[in-house]
């Protein structure tokens, strides 16, 4: 594949993900969800570097990238299964989380970095 039609793929995947996600990239969703995210995998790395939600809330991990990724929590306190491509999957343990930072990285990518930001409940 040459260089440019690589970069013309790689640009309109981009744009198909920011028109799912939002052109803000947050979510709109009750109280119990991500309020800022969402937590996904693109291009080699999390579309959200930083991703808030509210204390109790569940989520699910969203792989728009081509290889596969997941999510886990550096003390081992949540994480998600290995995920591939238009793949999603639940991240476990995030309803167990008090308020507070909590780092995470893709276990097959460690580069991948990100924190996940707890909320008291409102």
């Amino acid at each position: 594949m040459r260089k440019s039609t690589r970069k013309l793929c790689v640009l309109a995947a981009g744009a198909a993900l920011i028109a799912m996600l939002g052109a803000s990239g947050v979510s709109q969703a009750a109280p119990q969800q991500f309020v800022a995210g969402p937590l996904a995998a693109f291009y080699g790395k999390y579309v959200t570097a930083t991703v808030v939600m509210f204390q109790g809330a569940t989520g699910v991990f969203r792989n728009f990238d081509v290889a596969p990724h997941d999510v886990t929590s550096n003390a081992g306190l949540f994480g998600s299964a290995t995920v591939g491509i238009a793949k999603t999957a639940p991240i476990f343990g995030l309803d167990t989380l008090g308020p507070g930072k909590y780092g995470f990285f893709c276990r097959i990518h460690p580069n991948m970095k990100g924190t996940l930001i707890v909320r008291k409940k409102l």
